[in-house]
């Protein structure tokens, strides 16, 4: 996967598990996300990220119908795993870290993960606009691929622009 999502640069893209890790990306996505793919392995979640990082809580412009989703979609996948101690403690934790995560946690809302228009407000570039895309990898069950492609001429410079300037590299599967 690493070669792929490599591949795919100047695209931001990622390898993760259904319960929104971040296992792999390549250096676009770690220009657009530094924080995630800096933090420790155990934070390094999209889930997390987004609700208990000022950062992410800052980026995200549509926040609440993008946060709203993404608990609909992991509570569809922990549906899997609810006998799983490390899927229990995970809701757990960031349900302590995040009383917003906890209150959409107790709507029991389920949804499929599906690609959706996301906007970011980046501190340096401005605003990024792009479509997100999900691909399922069918050699690793419950893992997919995201591919960020910008809507527009200047969200695909400013990516550009970013990955040539960041001082981060690619992730690594197993990191």
């Amino acid at each position: 996967m690493q070669v792929i999502i490599d591949q795919l640069s100047p695209l931001p893209a990622a390898y993760s598990n259904s319960r929104h890790d971040v296992l792999a990306w390549n250096p676009a996505y770690a220009a657009l996300f530094p924080e995630l793919v800096s933090a420790p392995v155990e934070e390094r979640n999209s889930l997390w990220q987004c609700f208990v990082h000022r950062e992410w809580r800052t980026a995200l412009v549509n926040r609440e119908q993008e946060l709203h989703g993404s608990v609909a979609v992991f509570r569809g996948a922990y549906t899997r795993h609810a006998d799983d101690p490390c899927w229990r403690d995970f809701v757990k934790r960031l349900s302590a870290a995040s009383p917003e995560f906890a209150a959409l946690w107790a709507t029991h809302d389920v949804a499929d993960p599906r690609s959706r228009a996301k906007t970011f407000n980046n501190e340096v570039v401005g605003e990024l606009r792009f479509t997100s895309a999900m691909f399922n990898c069918a050699s690793a069950p419950e893992t997919r691929m995201t591919v960020y492609t910008p809507v527009d001429e200047a969200t695909r410079s400013a990516v550009v622009w970013l990955t040539a300037h960041s001082e981060r590299a690619h992730g690594m599967l197993g990191a």
